[in-house]
């Protein structure tokens, strides 16, 4: 049941969330997914390691795809370098 409500809270605040909090929201998961797959990857744990390293991926590749080319030239190559060397 807390799980539930867990649930529909996070699901209410991604919906009502601007365009700035959804991206520190990407940007807290991927840190707090790789953070989490540090002390797996030190106990040898393989498959945990890699499911939150995937979330990881899969949120650094959400940055990349909301990448927006009117915040200018640079701007959008130097986040795109940057969010694909995280990659």
């Amino acid at each position: 049941m807390a799980t539930d409500a867990a649930q529909q809270y996070l699901e209410t605040q991604v919906r009502t969330a601007t365009k700035e909090q959804l991206l520190l929201m990407l940007f807290d998961g991927a840190i707090r997914f790789t953070d989490q797959a540090r002390p797996k990857m030190e106990k040898k744990d393989l498959e945990g390691t890699h499911v939150l390293l995937v979330k990881a991926q899969r949120i650094t590749l959400e940055l990349i795809s909301a990448l927006d080319k009117s915040i200018g030239a640079e701007i959008y190559n130097n986040l795109t370098g940057l969010y694909t060397f995280v990659y």
